[in-house]
């Protein structure tokens, strides 16, 4: 039986290839773009699942109260909570802490160097929680000593090659050897993206005695392992206040299991809100490559009506003619299927560029291969269903006599208002996305981003720093030099317990801090409000602050300048007020932010530079830097290059979008032109006889593309439903936005007409060139 209704649908295929031919792209198209988009989905969810303890290890955050500014939610905790976790509860299997190394760090290995700032310090049997399997070594040779590293096989190929590197030695910044005791794989897709670890013991306290013990300075990320048949709630509670106990009486603490520590956090890479939007994306394309099969078998169904009248008249029974039907469906789907398996592997390298991904065939999973094959079968059923119960529903005789039913009409307009929702709406998402993203990247921050080159110091780079800037600032194409602990686009340090005259000795509010150099509100052009910047003519300017208009609110003054201010236990007076600059992502409001000019933490040089003569200018500045500091290497970046690298997510996402809904139109208009198809072909004869009683052709095209404008209007009214609910729910997500405007809205109206008449025209303009005669004759 099966065997025949494989032949049988070898002869449909041939027979009608045309439609098998669109039948199948949009199927291929559709489940191509589908594949892709659950790779990626995959590739999301499965962030750290491949840890063995995956469901007993979680990672501790703060939730920070405060009366005078908003909350917070910290993931970085203090020092001295993992000895004080580890002694007090039994019931914690473990603890680790890691913290990153926050600063550039020069690697040397012979006459080589190299410069890394993504690794981390660690507790010594920090890896015993997590798996990250050792490619040389072991876990017992691992952090063993003060001088030991831990190197991810990446790290360890540009440091060594292919030599087995254990017993080797790397020298970081000329002043610490340390011994390689291990190698580890590290997969992409985990939160802890480090190249290589080394010890807590000596290595951070030289660099900040006493944090370790501090319980007021959050530095670490703090990890507990509990006991799998524990609740891990119930441990929260236990936990809850021993960072409140000790001095910091606004904080609470959390536990996030490690599944959640990508997705689910507000900090995290990762966005769980992005993958159920492409999940539905994905879903929907599928959804829309299904209708389209069915418009497109039904619109043949005037010619495999007689078909199945002579096989009733013959003997088959329904499900025998649904058999073949549903056969015929999924042989097409079948081979739609391995033609989207090519288009993947064609298009995969381009989709891993553009959403930033590293995914291989090798490295598909069989829960991967599974969803493939469920896709395929859901296809199948889905778009073969309709199309195979209503073919099997005509009555011989009827058919026979030409009098069956071509099918409801009702049911196919319906399917094309579903599709042309869908696109509208994605659409004018994409508009809104894309226009979002321009604001964002283009708005006026408060500074200047452009023309700025930035370089690190390497460590004890600070002491020659006036020579340095002496030296380039004799350079013709540089305009300005200043230094600072972080750039505009990287202000994160905060500090509470700010106290000033008149204050709410009940109130505690948080401040933004940065460190910086007397001139840099001048290199990046900030305005001032009130008052001035600090000039080293004034010795007493090393102990004077200046803050942004929101610190002057929260703090309640009508008249900032001269006010003293208690931050870190020193006195600082405020001589200057800037104006509020967004120093984070457009997502967050402007914090109230506190610059000081305190010398020795002060590590990265910005340089603005005259735009007439970058190119000649950096080479200038890169001779000055190796005269200065001539064992280390030159490495620079542009500003405002590094500053748009914080929309990056945003970026792929309106690329994304618009490859996505473009697929979804394309597969829309397909449906479209079956259904078109399906119209010339059941008002054949009243073509004809409109013809005969001297409608013109124009006439006829008219009253055809007619037929689906009214009908995609009406998709355009749902679709601008969907949007505005859609996009108003994720601009929620933003602090400055764009307002959406109707224009967004009567644009895609026009796209989608213009779209519905070019793809209707080519079969009403066929439909209206046929010679009536031939319409007639038969009547």
């Amino acid at each position: 039986m099966i065997k025949n209704y494989l032949i049988i649908a070898f002869r449909s295929l041939k027979r009608n290839l045309g439609f098998s031919l669109i039948n199948i792209v949009g199927l291929a198209t559709g489940m191509a773009a589908t594949i892709l988009i659950l790779f990626w989905v995959a590739d999301e969810v499965n962030y750290d699942r491949f840890h063995e303890n995956l469901n007993e290890i979680y990672r501790v955050w703060e939730y920070q109260t405060y009366s005078g500014t908003d909350d917070l939610l910290v993931y970085n905790t203090p020092g001295t909570l993992a000895p004080e976790l580890k002694e007090s509860f039994p019931n914690i299997k473990r603890v680790t802490r890691f913290t990153p190394v926050w600063r550039r760090i020069e690697i040397s290995r012979d006459d080589e160097k190299w410069y890394d700032s993504d690794g981390y310090f660690a507790d010594q049997k920090a890896l015993e929680m997590f798996t990250f399997p050792f490619v040389y070594g072991s876990l017992n040779e691992g952090l063993t000593s003060p001088n030991s590293i831990i190197l991810t096989r990446e790290s360890a190929t540009k440091y060594f090659g292919d030599e087995n590197p254990i017993g080797k030695s790397l020298s970081f910044n000329k002043t610490h050897e340390y011994t390689v005791t291990g190698v580890v794989e590290r997969p992409k897709n985990t939160h802890l993206k480090f190249s290589f670890i080394i010890p807590f013991e000596v290595n951070i306290e030289k660099l900040w005695p006493g944090m370790t013990i501090n319980w007021n300075s959050n530095s670490f990320f703090t990890y507990v392992q509990i006991n799998g048949n524990q609740d891990y709630k119930e441990i929260e509670t236990q936990i809850r206040t021993i960072v409140a106990d000790n001095g910091q009486g606004n904080v609470a603490l959390h536990l996030e299991p490690l599944s959640r520590s990508y997705l689910y956090n507000i900090w995290g890479t990762g966005s769980i809100g992005n993958v159920r939007i492409f999940s539905a994306i994905a879903l929907l394309v599928l959804l829309i490559a299904c209708i389209n099969f069915m418009n497109l078998t039904t619109a043949r169904s005037s010619q495999r009506a007689k078909e199945v009248g002579l096989r009733k008249v013959s003997g088959s029974n329904r499900s025998q003619l649904v058999g073949q039907f549903l056969g015929e469906s999924f042989l097409l789907t079948i081979i739609a299927m391995l033609l989207a398996v090519g288009l993947v592997a064609l298009f995969l390298p381009g989709f891993n560029d553009l959403s930033g991904k590293e995914i291989h065939f090798s490295s598909i999973s069989t829960y991967m291969i599974g969803s493939i094959l469920l896709v395929t079968f859901i296809t199948g059923l889905v778009s073969g269903s309709y199309p195979a119960f209503f073919l099997s529903s005509f009555k011989p005789i009827k058919v026979l006599k030409g009098e069956f039913s071509k099918g409801s009409k009702t049911f196919r307009t319906v399917l094309v208002i579903f599709q042309f929702t869908l696109s509208v709406a994605l659409i004018v998402s994409t508009m809104l996305v894309s226009k979002q993203l321009n604001y964002m990247i283009n708005k006026n921050l408060g500074f200047q981003k452009e023309n700025i080159v930035t370089v690190n110091f390497s460590e004890g780079g600070r002491a020659k720093y006036d020579l340095v800037k002496d030296e380039l600032n004799k350079l013709p194409g540089v305009e300005s030099v200043t230094c600072s602990n972080a750039l505009p686009n990287q202000i994160g340090n905060s500090t509470s317990g700010v106290t000033w005259e008149g204050a709410n000795p009940e109130e505690n509010a948080l401040f933004t801090t940065i460190i910086v150099h007397y001139d840099f509100i001048e290199v990046y052009g900030m305005k001032l409000a009130d008052g001035r910047s600090w000039d080293m003519q004034f010795a007493s300017d090393s102990m004077a602050m200046i803050v942004n208009e929101e610190a002057v609110r929260v703090m309640g003054f009508d008249n900032a300048i001269g006010q003293v201010v208690n931050a870190w236990g020193f006195n600082f007076e405020i001589i200057g007020v800037v104006s509020n600059f967004n120093f984070q992502s457009l997502k967050s409001k402007v914090e109230p932010l506190l610059m000081f000019m305190t010398v020795p933490w002060q590590h990265t040089v910005s340089i603005r530079l005259n735009p007439s003569s970058i190119a000649t200018t950096m080479k200038d500045i890169e001779k000055v830097w190796g005269e200065v500091y001539p064992n280390d290497m030159f490495q620079y970046r542009f500003f405002d290059q590094e500053f748009d690298r914080m929309y990056r997510a945003e970026m792929r996402m309106v690329k994304l979008f618009s490859y996505f809904s473009f697929l979804a139109i394309l597969i829309s208009c397909l449906g479209l032109f079956g259904l078109a198809t399906f119209m010339a072909e059941q008002r054949y004869r009243e073509i004809g006889i409109r013809k005969t009683m001297g409608a013109s052709s124009l006439t006829i095209v008219g009253l055809m593309v007619w037929e689906f404008v009214k009908w995609v209007l009406v998709a355009n009214l749902a679709g601008w439903l969907l949007a505005f609910y859609a996009m108003e729910y994720w601009l929620s997500n933003y602090a400055y936005r764009i307002d959406i405007n109707p224009s967004f809205f009567l644009l895609a109206a026009l796209l989608s007409v213009v779209i519905a008449v070019i793809t209707v025209s080519y079969q009403a303009f066929k439909a209206s060139m046929a010679n009536p005669i031939e319409a007639l004759k038969y009547e």
